[in-house]
């Protein structure tokens, strides 16, 4: 006859403290929606707004004619600045979404 198979609860929570040990220290107690705001929606910041300087500055290069790059310099001298003023409100020291350890 077929043996009926029992799940052993203590191996169990072995197995999920097991999973746990390869986690960096500051992740181990938060959910996946801190993490969310914590660390993938900063990285994801920096990606959108280096696309958006390279999209938005190469029209502004195509833009003003006759001055080569000057458009895009112009548009990153004020562009730069409003980026890492935002990223330093969001996640800086004091920020909105910085992790509460």
């Amino acid at each position: 006859m077929a043996e009926k198979r029992r799940l052993n609860v203590s191996e169990q929570n072995q197995i999920e403290e097991e999973a746990e040990e390869g986690l960096p220290s500051k992740y181990k107690n938060i959910g996946w929606k801190e993490w969310l705001k914590v660390d993938f929606a900063r990285y994801w910041f920096v990606v959108i707004a280096l696309m958006i300087d390279l999209f938005f500055g190469l029209e502004a290069a195509n833009t003003v004619s006759g001055m080569g790059s000057l458009g895009l310099a112009i548009f990153l001298a004020f562009a730069l600045p409003v980026e890492v003023f935002l990223y330093i409100y969001l996640w800086g020291k004091k920020g909105i979404l910085k992790s509460h350890e």
